[in-house]
């Protein structure tokens, strides 16, 4: 794997395309890669979802505060809630919403505050820990899927891939891979794809029958067809 600037480039290649782009960052409550710091101070918005601002403060406590903690704030420790307030974090409370996550209330302070063609984000500790956290942010890809939001943990980043849109990705081959996955989400899809060893043609893909796992990429593009929605997981450095 690169180094950790080369990170900030992989795990938001498709993110970068135009400079007057918007990117927020947000830090959820799960162990975040080493190479945060890069990703986090490039971040023209920087946002922790509840207890996302202990781990901001425990791993890279060196690191530029949140502009804003959002969430129920039942997990953020006092301790950090106070550090960094006195830095200048605005805190939203949002414990009377019990029906959305705190990932989910963070993406929507975000789309409240700017134009949504200009959004992007990238949210750390998205992948890894607690099943059900994870399925509720990959959840979360369908839920605001006009907005191109990269979930990243564990050695692992993933995005959506649009039901009706070929997509062509570009593969950053020293820090992306070489395992990724291709999965049917919210329904089955018909897939063919390029640039992988075991690529699809015109396959139907649905759970509890053809998915891909395990795959590998072999290309620095790799070009996928769907006529349904698709989850495209790739290997990142922890």
């Amino acid at each position: 794997m690169g180094n950790r600037a080369s990170m900030v480039r992989t795990v938001s290649s498709h993110l970068f395309e135009e400079s007057h782009k918007t990117l927020c960052v947000i830090l959820l409550n799960h162990e975040l890669p080493s190479w945060t710091p890069a990703v986090w101070e490039r971040a023209q918005v920087r946002l922790c979802a509840d207890g996302g601002a202990n781990r901001l403060s425990d791993q890279f406590p060196s690191s530029p505060p949140p502009m804003t903690i959002i969430g129920d704030l039942d997990s953020i420790r006092k301790d950090v809630l106070d550090k960094y307030c006195k830095q200048g974090a605005t805190v939203v409370n949002l414990s009377h919403d019990q029906d959305s996550t705190d990932m989910q209330k963070c993406v929507r302070h975000f789309v409240d505050s700017y134009v949504t063609e200009s959004l992007h984000v990238i949210a750390l500790g998205g992948l890894g820990g607690r099943i059900d956290h994870t399925i509720s942010n990959l959840s979360n890809l369908l839920a605001f899927s006009q907005i191109p939001i990269v979930l990243v943990g564990d050695g692992n980043a993933a995005f959506l891939l649009r039901a009706k849109e070929k997509s062509r990705i570009e593969v950053d081959v020293e820090n992306e891979g070489p395992g990724c996955g291709i999965i049917p989400f919210g329904g089955p899809a018909t897939v063919t794809s390029n640039g992988l060893k075991w690529n699809l043609s015109n396959d139907e893909m649905k759970l509890g029958a053809l998915i891909s796992t395990s795959n590998e990429i072999l290309s620095p593009v790799v070009e996928v067809d769907t006529d349904g929605n698709l989850l495209w997981i790739f290997e990142v450095e922890k």
